[in-house]
């Protein structure tokens, strides 16, 4: 019989994976979607942290602070959620001198 933390511990790995998989998901449907290389690079100064090695890397990391600052995230629409990178997209372009 498992004991009350271990049935805590089983569900918060649990939802860690469905959140990974719904996040690696939307990643996908993302990079297809805008036609992104996954393997090229020129996402990672607009998206991500300054680990990430190629454009996959990056839109997860994006996708990952977003579900942090709002849990609610990855119940949105695929089209909110692509509205949202889009707007990041501009901003982080309206950034680089010109």
């Amino acid at each position: 019989m498992m004991t009350l933390s271990a049935n805590t511990l089983t569900q918060s790995m649990f939802e860690l994976k469905t959140k990974r998989t719904r996040l690696n998901n939307i990643k996908e449907h993302l990079l297809n979607a805008l036609q992104i290389s996954p393997q090229r690079q020129g996402l990672v100064m607009l998206l991500g942290q300054g680990s990430e090695k190629n454009n996959a890397e990056a839109l997860y990391c994006w996708l990952e602070c977003q579900y942090r600052f709002d849990p609610k995230f990855t119940t949105l629409s695929l089209g909110e959620i692509e509205g949202r990178l889009l707007r990041r997209l501009e901003c982080g372009m309206d950034q680089w001198p010109g």
